[in-house]
């Protein structure tokens, strides 16, 4: 399946050909439009890569309901960090 996704600023980001999964919690998100199928949300989460200390990080990018329902306060969830810049994510 391919996603939209965005950055915080809101200007679509280059899509993510060389990355890895790595485990991110969920700190805060909201629901940003009601609109269509695929919601857009913006969501706090810090990035727990194992190899360096976790780091924060608010990121946009439109979800279907079955990836919205996986975002709990505290929640675990794998994101697709970019090899080329760790701020560039994709929720998986």
């Amino acid at each position: 399946m391919v996603l939209n996704f965005f950055s915080f600023a809101g200007r679509k980001t280059a899509p993510i050909t060389s990355g890895r999964l790595v485990e991110a919690r969920v700190n805060k998100w909201k629901l940003l439009n009601k609109n269509s199928n695929n919601r857009r949300v913006a969501v706090e989460l810090t990035i727990l890569p194992p190899d360096r200390m976790g780091y924060d990080i608010t990121h946009k990018q439109e979800l279907n309901q079955t990836q919205i329902s996986k975002l709990q306060n505290g929640a675990m969830i794998q994101v697709l960090v970019s090899a080329a810049d760790p701020n560039n994510i994709q929720i998986q």
